[in-house]
């Protein structure tokens, strides 16, 4: 247990990764990915995903080489809600396995899916179990941003590995959240089911008032709380990027979305829908009003 699965994923690239080192991560991706990567003196090596920006076992194929060290996998994902289909899972792991490649599953959305059931790529096999650290926490689906607790499990030595750095670094997230963390994962689940419910009513409203928007498009997230839209038809003189047209939008119309440029993927922007019913639909009334203009 860690604060935050943030400082989980940096203690495993710190005990997994050297200088020299190689790893996969699919784009587009949460920028901490990358960064927590080269902190390391590892290389990130990039695949850049196309609509509707599902991972397949072939893509990671092609980028292999004698110094990949770890895959980094992240469904359903952050920033599109993508979900890896379970016959690629399976491809996946079986390639992992062959290549002698760790594999570090982000899996925080998991309880947060729409159209299909969530497959921890670590419940496949025995195999690929020895070489996976899978990890979570309860930022997202809990709505405990605040008390930060992150938590992985994997492989007893990586793991020991893990504990030893961050005896260095911290003692522990506060016991208050300790306790609260018990709580959530152990208690009642109902809120849970209730907030995925919520979510996907959202979602569905979302999805229908882009459709009114011709200039925008986005692919139906399987997961999570965010569409990853494309305004690519919108950009030209007046806004050359994504950056500049959002930061434009927020100044306009005090609605606040990420450009995919912090996602490594221009063209793009963030929406995330966790946000109460009202503000969803004032927020879509002043997008297409700033289209508009």
């Amino acid at each position: 247990m860690g604060v935050g699965a943030k400082q989980i994923l940096y203690n495993i690239f710190q005990v997994l990764c050297d200088k020299g080192d190689e790893v996969i991560i699919a784009l587009p991706a949460w920028n901490t990915f990358v960064e927590l990567v080269k902190l390391t003196g590892a290389k990130p090596v990039l695949i850049t995903l196309k609509p509707p920006f599902k991972l397949k076992a072939s893509d990671i194929k092609k980028v292999i080489t004698p110094k990949t060290k770890v895959l980094l996998l992240n469904s359903p994902s952050n920033p599109t809600g993508a979900m890896i289909e379970p016959e690629e899972l399976t491809k996946i792991a079986d390639l992992a396995v062959k290549n002698n490649i760790f594999v570090i599953s982000d899996e925080i959305y998991e309880k947060l899916t729409y159209t299909q059931k969530h497959i921890s790529i670590a419940s496949l096999n025995e195999k690929i179990k020895e070489r996976t650290i899978t990890v979570s926490g309860l930022s997202k689906s809990y709505a405990m941003t605040g008390w930060r607790v992150g938590y992985a499990a994997g492989p007893s030595e990586i793991v020991a590995k893990m504990k030893a750095l961050q005896s260095q670094l911290l003692a522990h997230t506060s016991s208050i959240s300790q306790k609260a963390g018990v709580e959530a994962l152990n208690g009642d689940q109902a809120s849970v089911v209730m907030m995925q419910k919520a979510f996907a009513k959202r979602r569905t409203y979302c999805l229908k008032q882009i459709g009114k928007i011709p200039s925008l498009s986005v692919n139906e997230p399987d997961g999570a709380f965010y569409l990853f839209i494309s305004i690519e038809k919108l950009l030209g003189k007046k806004y050359t990027t994504a950056t500049a047209w959002a930061e434009a939008l927020l100044e306009d119309e005090k609605v606040a979305v990420v450009p995919g440029e912090a996602f490594f993927y221009p063209g793009y922007i963030r929406f995330s829908y966790a946000a109460s019913d009202e503000d969803l639909v004032e927020a879509f009334v002043r997008i297409k009003r700033f289209i508009e203009k």
